[in-house]
């Protein structure tokens, strides 16, 4: 972290930008902003361009997360394909609907 931008002291004070971060954020501050946009511009340069990476970098999160979901689904519904008749051989078995043969029972 860079000196000054708010790593604690011996003493477990905090820096001075997180300081001042700290007091911004205070609950009886935050009421005092309409939007998130309002108290984002309050912040110091150097912590708005942290909360706009992070922004940035949480949308490409939704994005990866969105294709693993679509991926996710698509491997689901191959599978499902495949397990169907197994299943429903097992749910004939359990609901007597169907007596295996003697070469089913073998090993």
């Amino acid at each position: 972290m860079m000196e000054g931008l708010g790593e604690h002291s011996t003493a477990g004070e905090m820096g001075p930008l997180l300081g001042a971060v700290a007091a911004t954020a205070s609950p009886q501050s935050l009421m005092e902003y309409s939007s998130d946009a309002d108290f984002i511009e309050s912040l110091p340069l150097v912590v708005k361009y942290r909360v706009y990476t992070l922004k940035k970098l949480q949308a490409k999160c939704a994005v990866l997360e969105a294709k693993y979901l679509r991926e996710f689904h698509s491997v689901e519904r191959k599978f499902a394909t495949i397990y169907g008749p197994l299943l429903e051989k097992r749910r004939q078995i359990t609901n007597a609907l169907y007596e295996p043969t003697k070469e089913e029972c073998e090993r």
